[in-house]
């Protein structure tokens, strides 16, 4: 792409995802997502089962940014997750 005028503006970021579900697969078997993922910050995310309304798909996201990833990761840990 530099060959054609392309700057970088911002290097790649490994980014690293964590899936939690309960022990007997609750979420997944609900569609429902809780998710820690790490990239220049660490986020928790909800995402709750989805629904069509016409021909657009809505679905309940909660985020938020958390502190200490390896903490949030301890803490979904201790909770059976």
């Amino acid at each position: 792409m530099e060959e054609q005028g392309a700057i970088l503006i911002e290097a790649r970021l490994h980014e690293v995802n964590l899936r939690y579900d309960t022990p007997d697969g609750e979420l997944t078997r609900t569609a429902q997502v809780l998710r820690l993922r790490q990239d220049k910050a660490a986020h928790l995310t909800y995402k709750g089962k989805g629904e069509t309304s016409g021909e657009v798909y809505i679905r309940r996201e909660i985020e938020f940014t958390v502190g200490d990833f390896q903490a949030a990761r301890a803490f979904l840990e201790a909770l059976g997750m």
